[in-house]
């Protein structure tokens, strides 16, 4: 956040800012994993809304922590990721890697729930496959 320093006059504004980032990224990574799990239309415009209730609430009343930006990047990446494994390419598979480490980047157990979403991902997608 420090970058945006010379375009605010007051901090305050600069945290602001960044806690507004975080809920577009929360809501982003939200809409990604609900269009990843194909909810009938009403179900998504009932998500969309609760999911918007929640990063307001969360972004207005909490102190300014980049909690919403690391849920965010992780619910997109683990939706990419859940694309990767469905459809079998290695380019969405790299996408949700970038995601997890961006979320690393956001806080520091970003890395250690990506690393275990991704390895219990892989262990599910493995023992689904050899059911079928």
């Amino acid at each position: 956040m420090i970058p945006l320093g010379h375009w605010f006059s007051d901090p305050a504004e600069v945290i602001r800012g960044g806690t507004i980032l975080g809920a577009i990224v929360f809501q982003l990574g939200s809409l990604s994993l609900y269009r990843n799990i194909q909810l009938d239309f009403k179900w998504h415009i009932l998500a969309v809304f609760a999911t918007a209730l929640v990063a307001v609430n969360w972004g207005a009343f909490s102190p300014p922590t980049p909690d919403l930006l690391i849920a965010g990047l992780l619910l997109a990446g683990y939706s990419t990721f859940q694309r990767a494994l469905r459809c079998g390419a290695l380019a969405p598979a790299l996408f949700a890697g970038i995601l997890f480490g961006l979320s690393y980047l956001a806080k520091t157990p970003g890395l250690l729930f990506s690393l275990g979403k991704m390895a219990s991902l892989s262990v599910l997608d493995g023992l689904v496959q050899n059911r079928t």
